[in-house]
């Protein structure tokens, strides 16, 4: 991976192709069922052989929920977004297990919102 000075010319960019399945199945490993959220950090080292990890901050525009298939869970919700403090992280939901966990996770939201107003 290499990085790019950005088009506005304020900071770096890059572009880091990973498997989503691999993601999902190590949270699985871990016990995750459902629907997963992993923070997102990266390793950079200089040319000076000096090195740091950090989170990386997601371009305006690029955070979209994507529905994909996958021959391993069928299929694979995945949503990038922003946390709090402005880093990328991402959710997962494999198979009909996470689907249906997202599914209650909004239910359950929508109507915790009706009974606040």
């Amino acid at each position: 991976m290499e990085l790019r000075a950005a088009a506005d010319g304020d900071g770096w960019t890059a572009e880091l192709p990973f498997r989503l399945t691999g993601v999902a199945a190590a949270g699985r490993r871990q016990g995750r069922r459902g629907m997963q959220a992993w923070g997102i950090q990266v390793g950079v080292e200089f040319a000076d052989g000096s090195s740091l990890v950090t989170s990386p901050r997601p371009l305006e525009g690029l955070l979209h929920r994507r529905a994909l298939p996958s021959s391993r869970y069928g299929v694979l919700l995945a949503q990038p977004f922003r946390t709090g403090g402005g880093s990328m992280a991402l959710r997962l939901a494999p198979g009909a297990a996470g689907a249906l966990s997202l599914v209650r996770n909004r239910l359950h939201r929508a109507r915790a919102g009706r009974g606040s107003e």
